[in-house]
């Protein structure tokens, strides 16, 4: 099951049109119809999960080989939700991506930096 699939299963779960989807992310409902086909980066995921009062972590663990879980919800129903037990390394191999790609831009940000100074100096002569 792609992240998109796991959007349509959540989002119908939640009872929410993509329409109601699509409104909430400012968006044309063909648009949104991408993303539930699979074309969403992390920054609409976010978006996504906040709209179905989930998280990130949620959504990505929904699939066949995982647990059940009951959750109570504010008005007194239940839903359910999957949690993948391998989700916890996964979610380790992004946060160490993602420190990796801080720490490349940061380099690249010095980089800039050092070049924009042998710029003015050339200019200066």
């Amino acid at each position: 099951m792609h992240d998109g699939q796991k959007i349509r299963e959540l989002r119908t779960r939640r009872g929410l049109s993509q329409e109601n989807m699509a409104d909430e992310l400012k968006m044309s409902v063909s648009n949104y119809s991408y993303i539930e086909q699979g074309k969403v980066n992390t920054k609409k995921l976010r978006e996504i999960a906040r709209i179905l009062d989930s998280d990130i972590l949620e959504i990505l663990s929904l699939g066949e080989e995982n647990v059940f879980i009951i959750r109570d919800n504010k008005d007194q129903s239940q839903n359910g939700y999957i949690v993948n037990n391998g989700l916890a390394q996964s979610y380790k191999e992004i946060e160490m991506e993602n420190t990796h790609l801080k720490e490349k831009l940061i380099l690249l940000e010095s980089k800039v930096s050092d070049l924009e100074e042998v710029i003015l100096l050339l200019k200066s002569k």
